[in-house]
Protein backbone atom coordinates (compact mmCIF):
# COMPACT_ATOMS: atom_id res chain seq x y z
CA UNK A 1 0.00 0.00 0.00
CA UNK A 2 1.85 3.18 -1.01
CA UNK A 3 0.64 6.62 -1.01
CA UNK A 4 0.16 8.28 -4.46
CA UNK A 5 0.22 12.00 -5.52
CA UNK A 6 -1.44 13.42 -8.44
CA UNK A 7 0.45 16.54 -9.74
CA UNK A 8 -2.25 17.03 -12.29
CA UNK A 9 -5.45 17.07 -9.99
CA UNK A 10 -3.44 18.21 -7.24
CA UNK A 11 -5.02 15.08 -5.20
CA UNK A 12 -3.45 12.43 -3.18
CA UNK A 13 -5.01 8.99 -2.66
CA UNK A 14 -3.63 5.16 -1.71
CA UNK A 15 -2.86 2.62 -4.43
CA UNK A 16 -3.71 -0.63 -3.67
CA UNK A 17 -1.90 -3.90 -4.41
CA UNK A 18 -3.61 -6.44 -7.22
CA UNK A 19 -6.60 -7.91 -6.42
CA UNK A 20 -5.74 -11.42 -5.13
CA UNK A 21 -7.23 -14.64 -5.65
CA UNK A 22 -8.41 -15.74 -2.38
CA UNK A 23 -7.33 -13.09 0.27
CA UNK A 24 -9.66 -10.40 2.37
CA UNK A 25 -6.94 -7.52 3.05
CA UNK A 26 -7.86 -4.98 5.73
CA UNK A 27 -5.46 -1.89 5.40
CA UNK A 28 -6.11 1.15 7.84
CA UNK A 29 -5.16 4.28 6.31
CA UNK A 30 -3.89 6.98 7.95
CA UNK A 31 -4.92 10.49 7.53
CA UNK A 32 -2.15 12.61 6.45
CA UNK A 33 -2.12 17.21 6.97
CA UNK A 34 -2.39 19.23 3.88
CA UNK A 35 0.60 19.92 2.28
CA UNK A 36 0.33 24.04 1.36
CA UNK A 37 3.37 24.64 -0.03
CA UNK A 38 2.99 21.89 -2.73
CA UNK A 39 -0.96 22.99 -3.39
CA UNK A 40 -2.14 19.24 -1.89
CA UNK A 41 -4.61 18.86 0.42
CA UNK A 42 -5.15 16.45 3.13
CA UNK A 43 -5.70 12.69 2.88
CA UNK A 44 -8.86 11.41 5.40
CA UNK A 45 -7.72 8.34 7.01
CA UNK A 46 -9.73 4.96 7.21
CA UNK A 47 -9.84 1.80 6.80
CA UNK A 48 -10.08 -0.10 3.19
CA UNK A 49 -11.42 -3.65 2.84
CA UNK A 50 -10.05 -5.33 -0.62
CA UNK A 51 -11.74 -8.39 -1.48
CA UNK A 52 -10.53 -11.04 -3.66
CA UNK A 53 -11.53 -10.53 -7.41
CA UNK A 54 -13.73 -13.59 -7.98
CA UNK A 55 -16.43 -12.35 -5.07
CA UNK A 56 -19.76 -11.22 -6.11
CA UNK A 57 -18.54 -11.98 -9.91
CA UNK A 58 -21.88 -14.47 -10.38
CA UNK A 59 -23.99 -13.24 -7.65
CA UNK A 60 -24.63 -10.80 -5.00
CA UNK A 61 -23.02 -11.38 -1.83
CA UNK A 62 -23.69 -9.68 1.81
CA UNK A 63 -20.40 -9.46 4.07
CA UNK A 64 -21.38 -8.39 7.63
CA UNK A 65 -19.09 -6.58 10.07
CA UNK A 66 -18.85 -6.16 13.88
CA UNK A 67 -18.22 -3.25 15.52
CA UNK A 68 -17.10 -2.87 18.89
CA UNK A 69 -16.10 0.75 20.26
CA UNK A 70 -13.90 2.14 23.62
CA UNK A 71 -17.30 0.99 25.58
CA UNK A 72 -18.46 -2.31 24.43
CA UNK A 73 -21.38 -0.78 22.21
CA UNK A 74 -21.59 -3.57 19.22
CA UNK A 75 -22.85 -2.64 16.33
CA UNK A 76 -23.12 -4.59 12.54
CA UNK A 77 -22.70 -3.36 9.74
CA UNK A 78 -23.57 -5.11 6.60
CA UNK A 79 -22.37 -4.74 3.14
CA UNK A 80 -23.90 -6.46 -0.34
CA UNK A 81 -21.23 -6.73 -2.98
CA UNK A 82 -21.68 -7.61 -6.78
CA UNK A 83 -19.63 -7.00 -9.87
CA UNK A 84 -19.43 -4.48 -11.86
CA UNK A 85 -21.05 -4.25 -15.05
Amino acid sequence: MTQRTNLYTKTNGWAVSGPYEDKVVVVNLPAKQANKKEGLPAVPGGIMIQLPNNIGTTEPITLKFELVDVFGVTKTLSVTVKAAK
